[in-house]
């Protein structure tokens, strides 16, 4: 086979552009931060409703890692870049709550000409993010929330726009081999799907290589007052999506130096696998509403004995979807309690016109 030819390249508007042939590209491995979840070089978003942790997530993992408790990484540094948290009296006590490296974590100030400051906006200020993480040697960066960050000129529900807002991010976390870790809220909506649910535009979950959903655990047995947390891994494009986290969220009491106050600090702790929780890209970010939706099966033995028709010999799954959300939900009808083939068929038919009542857009 023939060697192919040079092309010829042309420099347009300053910018030279070069054919790239795949025989003289090196294949790379693929580093962890977080093993199988959070890559090295790559962005990758944690996702949930707001109150149930995510930034507390962050600190443990920028904890674990001052540490060297993360995989191969070793001992580094945290970049912490925050537009919702006090860095002195919400982000201090949660690190001193995980036991942290301080020297190991750091954040930024910028202060503007007049002396007021600002903070760092994505793309504008991403030369100085740049200096920050070559100073800070860091290969962990914290952006919370990501959205917080975002000028006003990026169009947070255009996706055309939010891709060229991270195209230059994800460049960056490539170039010097850094996870760059992005908290995302989700939306009010019902659907099914976590990634639709990104507060935004679908761009952010389709530039990240890697979605984390931060959600309650759907076994806890005190629902929404309950303190466990389940991380399930909801996207990927280098690797299997991974088995879920179980976290419980704890509160301390964190008392400082001398003439400081006790502040009563949350901190997550993990707390091994989950036993259900590879929940795939169709996971529901509120997975406790589920058990809500099923249909009781002992209910229906019991009310079926008090009629004197005996226990269901089986049920028929209906599929419904709701009006506004069009969240499909699974319900069971009991069957009728004669054997009979024309009780049965003409329970059916009874069945479904009333759900064609209730539900107008099955």
């Amino acid at each position: 086979m023939s060697e192919p030819a040079t092309p010829v390249v042309r420099a347009i508007g300053g910018r030279r552009v070069e054919v790239v042939w795949f025989t003289d590209v090196r294949r790379a491995r693929v580093e962890w931060l977080l093993p199988g979840r959070i890559p090295l070089g790559m962005l990758s978003l944690v996702i949930g409703d707001p109150g149930l942790g995510k930034s507390l997530f962050t600190c443990l993992l920028s904890a674990q890692l001052s540490r060297g408790e993360l995989g191969d990484v070793g001992a580094s540094t945290t970049l912490f870049l925050t537009a919702e948290d006090s860095i002195d009296a919400t982000i201090r006590p949660r690190l001193d709550a995980t036991a942290a490296v301080r020297e190991r974590i750091a954040t930024y100030r910028l202060t503007t000409a007049d002396g007021s400051e600002d903070g760092l906006t994505i793309p504008d200020d991403v030369d100085q993010l740049e200096q920050l993480i070559v100073s800070t040697t860091a290969r962990l960066v914290v952006i919370d929330p990501l959205g917080g960050h975002l000028p006003g000129s990026i169009n947070a529900w255009q996706d055309q726009s939010v891709r060229r807002a991270l195209a230059p991010l994800a460049r960056l976390a490539d170039k010097h081999g850094c996870a760059v870790v992005a908290v995302l809220h989700l939306n009010k909506k019902e659907s099914t799907d976590a990634l639709r649910r990104i507060n935004g535009s679908t761009g952010f979950g389709a530039a990240a290589r890697s979605v984390l959903l931060f959600a309650r655990d759907p076994d806890d047995p005190d629902r929404d007052h309950g303190r466990r947390r389940v991380l399930a891994h909801v996207k990927c494009n280098v690797a299997e999506l991974a088995h879920g986290l179980l976290y419980e969220v704890e509160s301390i009491l964190s008392v400082g130096r001398a003439r400081a106050r006790a502040t009563l600090v949350a901190r997550p702790r993990r707390g091994g696998a989950h036993k259900g929780t590879h929940l795939g890209a169709n996971a529901s970010p509120r997975p406790w509403r589920l058990t809500e939706d099923r249909t009781d099966h002992e209910g229906q033995d019991r009310f079926h004995r008090r009629l004197g028709m005996g226990a269901p010999r089986a049920t028929d799954l209906v599929q419904r979807r709701w009006p506004t959300s069009h969240r499909r939900v699974a319900r069971y009808a009991p069957w009728p309690p004669s054997r009979d083939a024309a009780s049965r068929q003409r329970f059916r038919a009874q069945f479904a016109a009333r759900r064609r009542r209730s539900w107008p857009y099955v």
